[in-house]
């Protein structure tokens, strides 16, 4: 038996929420190897979500460095960063009065033939 994204998706949420970060990202990595893809945008904005309800903003950088990283190592569409994901981001950041890491992380919003616009 092989849990599901979706099924792993819920764990992860799960742990962020309880703020077990080591775990979470060994479980990602684990899922990913396991089922031989890169994990939605969706599944990674879970774990946004639940840290930016922490005060995580490492976590969340994480999680858009990796999507960014799948968009220009090739990993499919569905794993590319969003639009949600970057106003979460910078909206985390806000949050945190963090208002450089907020602009860096606007400014990769476009950045490459794949980026989105601000």
């Amino acid at each position: 038996f092989t849990p599901s994204e979706k099924m792993y998706k819920v764990c992860l949420r799960s742990l962020g929420y309880a703020g077990q970060w080591n775990k979470v990202l060994e479980l990602l990595n684990e899922g990913e190897k396991k089922l031989g893809y890169t994990f939605s945008a969706d599944t990674r904005m879970s774990i946004m979500k639940a840290a930016k309800s922490l005060g995580q903003i490492d976590v969340i950088h994480l999680m858009i460095e990796q999507m960014e990283n799948g968009r220009e190592n090739g990993s499919s569409l569905e794993s590319w960063p969003t639009t949600q994901a970057y106003t979460l981001a910078i909206m985390a950041c806000s949050k945190k009065g963090d208002w450089k890491r907020a602009i860096k992380i606007m400014n990769s919003m476009n950045k490459g033939p794949n980026g989105l616009a601000p």
